[in-house]
C-alpha cells in the first residue's frame, strides 16, 4: 500500500506462492505483459536467472519496460541490458525493444554494488559469465514459446477491420438490413474453393499461366494427414489468397499465415541447427554458376570463402571480375544463386569483412534463408500448406520471421462474430 496527501495511491495485495512474482508483475507492468510473455528459470555458472520474457512480437519503442533485480535490488546495468539485446537479436526489428523482468541471484561476493551513489549501477566480477547466463535463460524461455505470437498482433488486426467503413459501394444494402431469405442465394449457390485449386474454375476466372512459376525453392516434407481443423493449433489450410497468404481454420479461430515469412524462419532455424552440429549439407552444381561482380566484390568474397564453405556455399575466383559457385546449401533447393551471391556481397560491404562475418554469421544465414524459402507469388497445394503449418508448430520462434514481423495472425471466432454484430 502506498499512501500520500491523505489519499491511497497504490494498493497491491500481497502475492504469495510459486506465482508471486508473476502476479506482482501483472499488477505493475500490466496483464498484457504476463499474457504475452514466458517464464524464465535457469541457472548457469552459479547465476540464477528467473522472471518473465516478453514474446518477440510484444515490443516497445524504448527500453523503459525492462526491469532488472540483482539479489533483490532494482538496477540499470549495461551488461544486463546488452545481454537482453543479444538474446533477442534474432527476433525483433532494429529500434524495437523487448519487455522483460529479470531477477538475478548471485553470490554477493561476485558483484560490487558501490559503483553509483544511488546503487542503481553495479559491477560484476565475471561480467561475461552473467551475460551468457542471461542470454541462455532468455533463449531457453523463448524456445519453449514455440510458434506463439503476441495477442496484440490479432488485436491490431481487429482494430483495422473495425475502422470507420467507407460509403456503401455499388448501392449494396448493409447486411443487418437484409432478411435471411435475401441471403439464400449466397448460401446455396456459392461454394468457396481453395485459391490454389485448379478445379471448378469458370472460364472468366481462369488463373494466369503457370509458366514461370518456380517449384518450391526449399524442400517440404508434405504428408497425407488428417486435416480436421481441431487437431492442430494452427488449424488446417482452407485456401491461399494473393498467392502469399494461407487461410487456415482451427477449432475456434481463423488463422492467416504469411507463407514466405513463415518458411523463412523454418529454413533459418534448420540452418542454425545444422551449423551448430557442424554438418551443413551441401549440393554440388552440375555446372558452376558464374556471377559477374566488380573486382573489389570478388576479392571480398574470396577472402571469406572458407567461412562461407562452412555454411555449405562453395565460391572461388573465376577471373578478375567473376565468382564461380560450385556448391550450395542443400536447404536452399533451387534458389536464385546469382541473387544470393549479390546480396551476400552487399552484406559483407555493410558488415566490414571477415571479422564482422565471423561475429555475424547468423546474418549470413538469414540472407540464405530468405533465398531458400517459399517465395511470395507461388501457388501452393493444400498438402504443402498443411505441411508448412505442421512444421511451424514444431519449430521454435516460428511466430515471427527473422526480421521480427509476425508470421501469422489469429482471429478468434468470437471476435469475427463481433465484427458482424453477432456478439
Amino acid at each position: 500500500v502506498l499512501e500520500g496527501a491523505d489519499r491511497q495511491t497504490l494498493n497491491w495485495p500481497e502475492q504469495t506462492g510459486v506465482d508471486a512474482n508473476q502476479g506482482r508483475l501483472s499488477q505493475i507492468i500490466g496483464p498484457d505483459f504476463t499474457a504475452n510473455s514466458v517464464p524464465i528459470a535457469n541457472t548457469r555458472h552459479g547465476v540464477v536467472v528467473s522472471g518473465m520474457a516478453g514474446l518477440p512480437t510484444f515490443t516497445r519503442t524504448n527500453s523503459l519496460m525492462q526491469f532488472f533485480f540483482v539479489n533483490g535490488r532494482s538496477v540499470r546495468d549495461k551488461v544486463l541490458i546488452g545481454a537482453v539485446r543479444a538474446a533477442y537479436a534474432d527476433f525483433i526489428f532494429r529500434g524495437r525493444f523487448p519487455v522483460v523482468a529479470l531477477f538475478i541471484n548471485i553470490d554477493p561476493g561476485e558483484v560490487d554494488v558501490n559503483v553509483h551513489p544511488a546503487k542503481t549501477e553495479l559491477r560484476f566480477r565475471d561480467a561475461g559469465g552473467v551475460r551468457s547466463a542471461v542470454i541462455a535463460a532468455i533463449g531457453i524461455a523463448l524456445s519453449a514459446a514455440g510458434y506463439r505470437a503476441s495477442s496484440h498482433v490479432s488485436k491490431n488486426t481487429l482494430e483495422a477491420f473495425q475502422a470507420t467503413p467507407a460509403s456503401n459501394p455499388g448501392g449494396l444494402a448493409h447486411p443487418q438490413h437484409q432478411s435471411g431469405q435475401d441471403f439464400a442465394y449466397s448460401a446455396q449457390n456459392h461454394h468457396p474453393q481453395a485459391y490454389s485449386s485448379q478445379e471448378h474454375r469458370t472460364h472468366d476466372f481462369a488463373p494466369r499461366s503457370m509458366e514461370g512459376l518456380s517449384e518450391p525453392s526449399a524442400r517440404y516434407e508434405a504428408t497425407h494427414e488428417d486435416t480436421t481443423a481441431e487437431n492442430y493449433p494452427l488449424g488446417a489450410a482452407r485456401a491461399q489468397v494473393f498467392e502469399n497468404y494461407i487461410v487456415a481454420q482451427s477449432e475456434d479461430a481463423l488463422v492467416l499465415i504469411d507463407q514466405h515469412a513463415a518458411h523463412e524462419r523454418l529454413v533459418y532455424e534448420k540452418f542454425k541447427g545444422e551449423l551448430s552440429a557442424g554438418n551443413v549439407a551441401s549440393q554440388a552444381q552440375l555446372i558452376p554458376v558464374i556471377v559477374d561482380l566488380p573486382e573489389e566484390d570478388c576479392a571480398r568474397l574470396e577472402e571469406v570463402a572458407p567461412d562461407l564453405d562452412k555454411l555449405g556455399l562453395g565460391v572461388e575466383r573465376f577471373g578478375p571480375r567473376a565468382i564461380a559457385v560450385r556448391h550450395t546449401p542443400a536447404l536452399l533447393g533451387n534458389a536464385d544463386i546469382s541473387a544470393l551471391v549479390k546480396d551476400l556481397v552487399d552484406g559483407l560491404a555493410d558488415w566490414g569483412g571477415l571479422s564482422a562475418l565471423t561475429e555475424r554469421m547468423e546474418k549470413i544465414i538469414g540472407t540464405m534463408a530468405c533465398h531458400g524459402s517459399v517465395r511470395s507469388g507461388r501457388r501452393m497445394k493444400v498438402e504443402e500448406m498443411n505441411a508448412l503449418l505442421r512444421q511451424m508448430e514444431a519449430t521454435p520462434h516460428s511466430g515471427q520471421c527473422i526480421h521480427g514481423r509476425p508470421t501469422y495472425v489469429e482471429l478468434k471466432k468470437q471476435d469475427i462474430e463481433r465484427l458482424f454484430g453477432r456478439s
